[in-house]
């Protein structure tokens, strides 16, 4: 924060709600029938007062950093057809994002074109 006549303790300080460093990396690997997909990301804190005095952690109403990781597997049954596994939080990482982040969660889709 540059200037702030109405709070002039938050200035020099970080804005709130907007993490320093955010990072994100995928990998797809495509070998028909099967397909994959692992993504990870990384967000830095993020305070919540304009001043940055903020210091809780793991609690309600705070953005907590956090690592995640999130798998997919996909296999083709037939043209038309494909049926997908995938795990999102693989690593069960317990973060706040203002609200509590759901833990690892595991989801199956069967998809089916339709011409």
């Amino acid at each position: 924060m540059l200037e702030n006549p109405a709070n002039p303790d938050s200035v020099g300080k970080r804005l709130p709600r907007i993490p320093d460093l955010i990072c994100s990396a995928g990998f797809d690997l495509n070998r028909s029938p099967l397909s994959g997909r692992i993504t990870a990301r990384y967000v830095s804190k993020a305070y919540t007062e304009d001043d940055n005095s903020d210091v809780e952690s793991g609690v309600y109403g705070v953005y907590d950093p956090h690592f995640v990781v999130d798998l997919s597997l996909s296999c083709s049954i037939t043209d038309r057809t494909s049926i997908t596994l995938a795990v999102e939080n693989l690593l069960n990482e317990e973060y706040y994002q203002h609200y509590k982040a759901p833990g690892r969660t595991i989801w199956m889709k069967l998809s089916r074109e339709i011409r």
